[in-house]
Parts: C-alpha cells; sequence; structure tokens
C-alpha cells in the first residue's frame, strides 16, 4: 500500500468515525450487520468503491470548474467583441 493509499483508507475511516455518533436506521444497520457476517471481505470492497468515487467526484468537479471557467472567459470575450461592432442605425421610413 502507498503513502496516498494509506492516507484515503485513514481519512475515510475518520469520517466514518465522526459519522458514528449520528442516528442510524436501525433496520439497515442490521441488514448491514448480517451482509458483513456473510461477506467478511465486503468492507474492504467497499471502502475501495467509496475511495474511486471520491476521487471521479473530484475528477468531475474539477472539470466542470475548468469548463465553467472557459465558458466564462468566452462569455467575456464574446461581450467585449460585440462592443466593438458598430451600432447599426435604424432608416426613418
Amino acid at each position: 500500500m502507498s503513502p496516498e493509499e494509506r492516507q484515503l483508507l485513514t481519512s475515510l475511516f475518520d469520517r466514518v468515525k465522526t459519522a458514528s455518533q449520528t442516528p442510524r436506521d436501525r433496520e439497515a444497520e442490521t441488514l448491514v450487520e448480517q451482509s458483513v457476517r456473510d461477506q467478511p471481505y465486503s468492507p474492504y470492497y467497499l471502502a475501495q468503491a467509496v475511495i474511486v468515487q471520491e476521487k471521479g467526484l473530484e475528477a468531475a468537479s474539477a472539470r466542470i470548474k475548468e469548463l465553467e471557467d472557459q465558458v466564462s472567459k468566452l462569455q467575456d470575450e464574446n461581450a467585449r467583441a460585440a462592443q466593438r461592432l458598430p451600432r447599426s442605425r435604424a432608416v426613418a421610413s
């Protein structure tokens, strides 16, 4: 395991520890407990899935920000170009 992977897992479980004080749905908790008993390897895969999804969301968020910045820049350029165009005059009939 790399130091980055260790940090990601540590951070995930720190958040789980913090969230452990919040109320939980007892029926859902029972189902999760039973599922973990039936599939003892499941916490590993669930932790991996959470980390992969978080990284995907971070990348998507960064890309959205990049695209929003590009749109804003293009809108600004468009507005400046429009201001430089000669204004047409209405012809009186």
